[in-house]
C-alpha cells in the first residue's frame, strides 16, 4: 500500500510538471522529470558517501581500547 502511494505521487509530480511554464537555461532541464531523478540521484550519492566515510574513517574495532583485563 505504502509503496503505491509514493509511486503515485510520484507519477502526480511528473505529471504536474507539464503544466507549470518555466524559463530552462539549458535543454536538458526541459527533460520530464529531469529535476525529480537529478535530485533523486543526488542525495543517494550524499548517502552512500556519508556511509562510506563512516565505515571507513569513524568507526573503530570493537577492541580498540584493547582488553578489558589489563
Amino acid at each position: 500500500m505504502r509503496r503505491w502511494l509514493v509511486f503515485s505521487f510520484l507519477a502526480a509530480l511528473v505529471a504536474a510538471e507539464r503544466f507549470v511554464h518555466a524559463h530552462h537555461p539549458f535543454w536538458w532541464q526541459a527533460l520530464p522529470a529531469f529535476a525529480l531523478v537529478y535530485g533523486l540521484a543526488g542525495s543517494v550519492v550524499l548517502i552512500y558517501t556519508a556511509a562510506g566515510l563512516g565505515h571507513g574513517w569513524l568507526q573503530r574495532r570493537e577492541d580498540y581500547y584493547g582488553d578489558d583485563a589489563s
